[in-house]
């Protein structure tokens, strides 16, 4: 996300549909050292939790050998979506409430406010703000049968 065609906020995100928790963090750049970063803040966040699910994309960075690695030791369970199929995931619905009520329409003077905008609005915790991301991104995960 960017609001300059010079600088750019990648967030590397997680959301809990259970308990409306968001886990959102800044990267220079989203790759698999990152993707790392972001499962060991993710089991921290949860540390009496055996496993973690994560649905995820098929992203190349998601496939990449180290990661793969790292993942036979950590309790993050990976759940691949099927291509093509962002309306599954519902970090997706959730970065389009972010937009929706944090870019659209609003003006940044500085790229720095910009980003602490979105970052504030991750990192909320307030029960109305639960209550916003529920309502919105909901909590019903759609479950794919093999075909």
């Amino acid at each position: 996300m960017t609001n300059s065609g010079r600088k750019r906020c990648n967030l590397n995100g997680f959301y809990n549909p259970f308990t409306q928790d968001i886990f959102a963090k800044n990267y220079d750049s989203i790759n698999s050292q990152a993707t790392i970063d972001s499962f060991k803040e993710l089991e921290a966040f949860y540390p009496n939790k055996v496993a973690i699910y994560v649905v995820i994309d098929n992203s190349r960075y998601y496939k990449n050998p180290m990661l793969k690695d790292w993942l036979k030791t950590s309790r993050i369970e990976p759940v691949y979506l099927p291509s093509y199929s962002p309306d599954l995931n519902l970090i997706e619905r959730f970065w389009k409430l972010l937009k929706k009520e944090v870019i659209i329409n609003q003006f940044y003077p500085t790229f720095s406010e910009f980003k602490t905008a979105l970052l504030d609005f991750c990192n909320k915790s307030s029960p109305e703000h639960k209550a916003l991301v529920k309502q919105f991104v909901g909590t019903k995960l759609h479950l794919l049968k093999p075909v």
